[in-house]
């Protein structure tokens, strides 16, 4: 139950029997006697629920269908304020009102019934009583049916109004009437859940006088519309059926109808459907045979007047729309936004219309005529296109087909029985970017001409999935242009599948833009499509300057991008941690805590701000390949010179002397020092020569002069290399052999024999030679 108002509240100790009276002809009522009893009371005209409530009464309390048996005379107004009645097996009976024309008003309210026959074919009617029951006017509105319900009120001769939202759910059909009017704006869903029966049902044709008699069914403006069935027990009656005489839909209205069998059917004489400007016309048949829109009767026309959208979908051995009977009859689509009839059948009769009589026509106005031949997927691309029609026309059978059209072409090939589906978009064409990425040199766009229901058209809850329609071969052209680099390819021609497409002789920078126009017959792109090139080029792959050994700590490399992330992987798996490339493109990583062995392999993997990443291998994308990220495999160290001496002096001003004179190394530039990274540390010899022996600007030589001192040896260099040290490594850290010298011991000296120096500069060059000498040698 809903939950009650206030003013239900205030009258929640009101007895059951009664109601409450509030102005003059009018009650609250919170129970079902208090709502039978106000029925039967001829001076309430209108009843407001204040609570929900149900027809409880049984054998022996009294009559169950009390109400049921008592005809109403009189206009009555009933105000569910939201709430709900479950009538059970009864119902209200309508009966004879004289001259008077009552109105029957029943609006914001939830109605529950059990079908038990009789009194309970519906909630409201007249019995069918042909003499009166076109006396009375019904309207509802906000009125939600439960599946429970049998009808909501037959209504025969006469006039039914509905308003605002309508949910109907019922047995059978929704209505039995005389005419059908929506308001403006009206949201109406009716649908049949066991009978195979009609949402609507013109039982009896009205007559002069009778509410009814216009026999209309409008849909008032700006209304929303859906009708279906979802019974399952058979295919035989259309949406709205039989003595209908005018079917109008409004301006802006949407009527979607889904149908097991016929959405749309003239069974009377001189019976029309009308769907007005800016309408949009959606009507499906579920069955494999039989028509969507049939024509039973003569001198009935189904029209869609200027600006209308009209889709009709089907799956049948038949003519979706068939003109194959009676005469006098038509189909005249004029200057429609879009229309489109599309039999998914394929047989050799699946035709989108159907003409075997010389008095019944089709005509297309101002409009596009795409057609798609029978065999041809209607899916894919039409067979035939003809933009801007002024007019086409086919009367007769096939085999007599009797055509015109202000477009020869046309006229030449058009017959009905030729084509499986006939549309027009009568759409400006869009053009739609396929992405366009840095890693492209071809760039592809798609044309489209429109929009228009799934082959599903409008299914049971009046859902439609609309889905896009793509220019076919040379349909339309496309100019595209480049503006940041002044570039336009103009006239490019659609594919079969609307495409269109160009090549670049090199790839764009991500960021570019770019824009497009089409041209589709008389038809223009009202505004300029446009695109980014994409970024997924990822970075160029790391640049690693370490040397990796097992004893490295450190990782670092260059010329990384800016602002990029960098994690790398051990054998495969990721280590955790990352770093970003600083400004200038360097970048260091500690390596893993656990220590690195031969063999082991690390790869360097670089992400940029777009996430792009180096791939693991290298990897085509599109029209580039991306390379590998940097794998290095984790080699024996090495036994290397760190750095020499650049300069040795003995000293800049040295005393000429009659005797030998030795002279201790006075200032030495840069070390000479050795880094030993192998995983197992042997022992390693530093020897010397003198590449270059001392000469003075004049040429005066210095020949055997410079020593080496160890442990109180001291050795001659001269040309020829001689072992100065000897040494092994115990860890990584670089060890510094020229650390080991000292003034008057061990390291260099300059010694000079008596009167062999000059009062001049010397210069020579020393050569330092690193070996590897195992242990013993």
């Amino acid at each position: 139950d809903q939950p009650v108002s206030d003013s239900s509240i205030e009258q929640s100790a009101m007895p059951e029997n009664r109601g409450v009276a509030r102005a003059v002809g009018e009650i609250d009522v919170n129970s079902w006697d208090s709502f039978a009893n106000a029925m039967k009371d001829t001076s309430i005209s209108k009843i407001n629920l204040t609570a929900s409530f149900a027809n409880t009464r049984t054998a022996g309390e009294g009559d169950p269908n009390n109400l049921a048996t008592t005809q109403i005379t009189r206009d009555i107004e009933i105000n569910g304020n939201g709430f709900r009645i479950d009538f059970q097996g009864t119902s209200i009976w309508l009966g004879e009102t004289g001259t008077a024309r009552p109105t029957f008003h029943m609006h914001d309210i939830v109605l529950a019934q059990r079908y038990a026959g009789g009194y309970s074919e519906d909630i409201v009617g007249s019995r069918l009583v042909g003499g009166y029951t076109g006396k009375w006017n019904y309207r509802f509105g906000n009125v939600t049916t439960e599946a429970s319900v049998q009808r909501l009120a037959r209504a025969a001769y006469a006039q039914v109004t509905v308003y605002g939202t309508m949910d109907l759910n019922t047995r059978a059909e929704n209505f039995y009437t005389g005419s059908f009017i929506m308001e403006p704006g009206t949201n109406y869903k009716g649908n049949v859940n066991y009978y195979d029966f009609s949402v609507v049902w013109y039982n009896l044709a009205a007559r002069a006088g009778d509410t009814g008699q216009s026999r209309e069914f409008t849909v008032g403006a700006d209304s929303k519309v859906r009708m279906s069935q979802t019974q399952t027990s058979g295919v035989s009656y259309p949406a709205v059926y039989q003595y209908y005489q005018a079917m109008t839909i409004g301006e802006n209205a949407v009527f979607n109808v889904a149908m097991p069998g016929n959405a749309v059917r003239f069974d009377a004489p001189n019976s029309s459907f009308t769907a007005k400007k800016g309408s949009i016309v959606n009507l499906t048949s579920k069955r494999d045979s039989g028509a969507v829109v049939s024509y039973n009767t003569t001198n009935s026309t189904f029209k869609t007047e200027p600006g209308a959208y009209f889709y009709t979908i089907g799956k049948s051995n038949t003519a979706l729309i068939n003109i194959s009977s009676g005469s006098n009859n038509s189909l005249d689509i004029q200057q429609p936004a879009q229309y489109d009839i599309r039999n998914l059948a394929t047989s050799a009769s699946s035709y989108a219309v159907g003409i075997n009589y010389a008095t019944n026509k089709m005509s297309i106005t101002d409009s596009d005529i795409d057609l798609w031949k029978m065999g041809v997927d209607v899916a894919g691309p039409s067979s035939l296109t003809y933009a801007k029609v002024g007019s086409l026309t086919a009367s007769g059978a096939p085999n007599s087909q009797v055509v015109a059209s202000t477009d020869a072409d046309l006229k030449a090939n058009f017959k009905t029985n030729l084509f499986r589906r006939i549309a027009g978009m009568n759409q400006l064409p869009e053009v739609e970017f396929t992405e366009v990425t840095d890693a492209d040199l071809t760039v592809k766009a798609r044309v489209k001409i429109g929009m228009v229901p799934d082959n599903n058209g409008a299914d049971e809850t009046g859902h439609v999935n609309y889905v896009p329609v793509y220019a076919s071969v040379g349909q339309a052209t496309v100019t595209i242009t480049d503006p940041a680099n002044g570039l336009s390819y103009a006239n490019l021609p659609t594919d079969a599948n609307g495409y269109v497409r160009y090549t670049v002789p090199g790839f764009y920078q991500a960021g570019t833009k770019l824009t497009a126009t089409a041209i589709r017959g008389p038809y223009e792109s009202e505004e300029l499509a446009e695109t980014t090139v994409i970024d997924k080029t990822p970075p160029t792959p790391a640049e690693v300057t370490s040397r990796i050994s097992p004893f490295t700590t450190v990782f670092t490399g260059i010329n990384g991008e800016p602002g990029a992330t960098l994690y790398y992987t051990l054998n495969g798996t990721t280590v955790p941690g990352s770093t970003v490339v600083k400004e200038d493109g360097t970048w260091e990583i500690p390596a893993p805590e656990t220590k690195l062995v031969l063999g082991n392999v690390l790869q360097f993997i670089l992400t940029d701000t777009e996430g792009n990443a180096n791939p693991l291998v290298d990897t085509v994308f599109h029209d580039a390949t991306f390379k590998a990220a940097t794998k290095v495999t984790v080699a024996d160290g090495e036994l290397a010179f760190l750095s020499a001496p650049t300069k040795l002096s003995f000293g800049e001003e040295l005393k000429v002397s009659a005797k030998e004179q030795t002279y201790p190394l006075e200032n030495l530039e840069g070390q000479l020092k050795v880094q030993d990274t192998r995983a197992v540390k042997g022992s390693w010899t530093l020897t010397a020569k003198v590449d270059k022996v001392l000469t003075s600007g004049t040429g005066h030589t210095l020949p055997n002069a410079i020593r080496h001192s160890l442990g109180g040896n001291t050795t001659v260099l001269s040309d020829v290399s001689t072992k100065i040290y000897q040494h092994t490594n115990t860890d990584e850290a670089p060890f510094s052999v020229s650390d080991t010298w000292t003034p008057e011991g061990d390291g260099l000296s300059l010694t000079v024999p008596a009167g062999a120096a000059h009062s001049e500069s010397y210069e020579g060059t020393i050569l330092w030679t690193l070996q590897n000498t195992p242990d013993g040698e």
